[in-house]
């Protein structure tokens, strides 16, 4: 038998021709089940913020350059934003503050186990479409780029550093259109943040609240908002209070409002919600002595009153609200 052997020619034209062919044999899922806990990594990094209903706009002599500092060492993350608002997590516990407000939030750590198994399960259910789409660089760095279609909610295209799993950049599609993209524009992980760069050391007289707590939406947005009922409610009479502004709420996936009224001494607050009628007197409220609730109904709108005044000034605010 006569035994053929290939030429080098022959072995070069070979690799050759292998080159120009597609050699994605990486696993999506994989990769994107890789990049979800970024406990081990340390680095320091700065992030910016880009959403297609507000174009960026051109920045004035002297103001501030808008990015986000981050700053992670292990479990412990730090982002301080160009607001003034800081957030703080340890791996155990989140924490928003609000310096204007005054006010901090706090929430499970999104490092948390029971939520890095809830994505590793939506990551896996197949309806979750999970595609890998061609490399590209960013803050100079070699990325995976995944696109993500979730079976309902926004859709989400992540770019994933090759060498550390990171991700460095999201964009996130809404049902409505908007995209909102986060990325880094910078990321040395060389760099070890200081103990002075990772300290979050809250002012005494803070207030903590619950999510979405601290942060009012502007009254426009209030408005339109309460569009459905006439326009944003308020009461006459308030005891002293004064209004801490708008937030917005929602109840069996309807739009509602609250306006946060705050006693002079800071440390108590009435809360009127109000929304389209929709039988709101069922929604479930926390009532912790000496709290007290009302309900009633003013035109087209349904009110829940919910404050620490005594019932007969409680009941004079409500019958105040126009």
């Amino acid at each position: 038998m006569v035994r053929k052997f290939c030429s080098p020619v022959r072995i070069s034209l070979a690799l050759a021709v292998l080159a120009t062919l597609p050699a994605r044999a990486e696993d999506p899922r994989e990769i994107l089940r890789k990049s979800l806990n970024p406990r081990d990594k340390t680095y320091i990094g700065e992030q910016v913020v880009e959403d297609s209903r507000r174009p960026p706009r051109p920045r004035r002599p002297g103001s501030p350059d808008p990015v986000q500092k981050v700053y992670r060492k292990g479990q412990y993350l730090k982002i301080e934003f160009p607001t003034g608002q800081v957030l703080y997590d340890n791996g155990e516990t989140s924490q928003l503050y609000f310096p204007r407000q005054g006010v901090v939030e706090t929430a499970p750590s999104r490092q948390a186990l029971d939520k890095l198994k809830a994505a590793e399960r939506a990551i896996r259910n197949p309806r979750t479409e999970v595609t890998l789409e061609e490399d590209t660089a960013i803050a100079g760095r070699d990325c995976y780029v995944l696109s993500v279609k979730p079976p309902r909610g926004s859709q989400r295209k992540l770019w994933i550093d090759k060498a550390t799993f990171l991700q460095l950049r999201l964009d996130e599609t809404q049902p409505n259109g908007r995209v909102v993209s986060t990325y880094f524009r910078s990321i040395d992980f060389d760099a070890l943040p200081t103990r002075q760069q990772l300290a979050f050391n809250l002012p005494p007289d803070v207030r903590p609240v619950e999510k979405g707590g601290g942060r009012p939406v502007p009254r426009k947005v209030a408005e339109a908002l309460a569009r459905r009922w006439g326009g944003p409610l308020e009461p006459r009479f308030t005891a002293g209070y004064k209004l801490r502004g708008f937030y917005r709420h929602a109840f069996k996936g309807q739009p509602m409002l609250v306006a946060v009224y705050e006693s002079p001494d800071g440390k108590s607050t009435l809360s009127l919600f109000q929304s389209a009628s929709m039988g709101m007197e069922q929604m479930p409220v926390k009532r912790k002595p000496p709290v007290r609730v009302l309900a009633a109904k003013k035109g087209q709108a349904d009110l829940i009153l919910v404050g620490s005044l005594p019932e007969e000034q409680l009941q004079r605010v409500m019958d105040s609200v126009e």
